[in-house]
């Protein structure tokens, strides 16, 4: 038969998860209850977190098969998965929200459609200006890159490569912008202090920046709270969040590239997590159900 595999989970002393193959059985429902689902149940785990557990487990128990790289076969997870479902309670997790097509573009119509004076030499009209563009900017990089809002306020002036039309977040990763992401941002940039080419003291300037009466002129960082607050002024009646125009880009790009692995590293997250979250948008995605 197939030798056994065993994988530990959680904290020290935590359960071991058993799949062996061949004459053993011990994928059946026998073996699971004495594994991890029943184990975590039994220590008084939540049904969801159990959930949690259960899906990164068996994604990353499918990755070894698929790699070549386990001492089970599929016969074997596919046994051992069935049995985990006989023993885990259901648990009605909400899916993630993803903004739709139609939901973004109406609210990066919306940030263009706001009417500002024509004027702007005065310092209200000024500011009017610049949070229109600066609304248009942040929107648009949101749909374009993926990330979240806490990033993308965190960015600073010297994130940015021009060049590449690409910005390094906090974490190392680059987030790319289309032409016209990019061309928004460089727009804010320039009507707000000439563009990219700044002195190098003030690279640290932050790129998304207060437009009221308390931050004029001082450069105050936007807070993730107040881009939550554009969304809001600006969606109507449509439910759509920073979260949902992160959702929508891990489909599109799941939809356009079929690459597990890629997408999180596009999202800033492991292949484990994303599965936890994505895992039902995956499956439909790729067709596993």
């Amino acid at each position: 038969g197939v030798v056994g595999a065993g994988l530990l989970l959680g904290p020290p002393g935590g359960v071991f998860w058993g799949l062996s193959g061949g004459g053993g059985g011990g994928a059946g429902p026998r073996g699971v209850r004495g594994g991890l689902v029943a184990g975590l149940l039994e220590r008084g785990f939540a049904v969801r977190t159990v959930h949690r557990y259960r899906q990164a487990v068996n994604a990353f128990l499918g990755w070894l098969l698929e790699a070549g790289a386990a001492a089970y076969d599929g016969a074997a997870l596919r046994k051992a998965v069935q049995a985990q479902a006989e023993v885990l309670p259901p648990c009605q997790r909400a899916e993630p929200v993803f903004a739709t097509e139609e939901e973004v573009w109406a609210i990066l119509e919306a940030a263009s459609g706001v009417r500002v004076p024509q004027d702007i030499t005065t310092p209200w009209n000024r500011r009017l200006y610049l949070e229109r563009l600066r609304n248009i900017a942040l929107l648009e990089a949101l749909r374009a890159t993926g990330a979240r809002a806490r990033e993308l306020v965190a960015l600073s002036r010297g994130d940015l490569e021009v060049e590449l039309q690409q910005v390094v977040a906090a974490d190392g990763r680059r987030l790319y912008f289309d032409v016209r992401a990019w061309a928004a941002l460089m727009n804010y940039l320039a009507a707000r202090d000439g563009g990219p080419g700044l002195p190098l003291l003030t690279w640290a300037t932050p790129v998304f920046v207060r437009h009221d009466a308390r931050g004029e002129g001082k450069n105050l960082r936007l807070s993730r709270r107040a881009v939550s607050e554009v969304i809001v002024k600006l969606r109507g009646e449509r439910g759509v969040t920073a979260q949902g125009f992160r959702n929508r880009f891990a489909r599109r790009v799941l939809e356009a590239s079929r690459d597990v692995e890629g997408t999180a590293v596009l999202l800033g997250v492991s292949g484990v997590r994303f599965r936890a979250r994505y895992g039902g948008m995956s499956d439909r995605v790729l067709g596993r159900g």
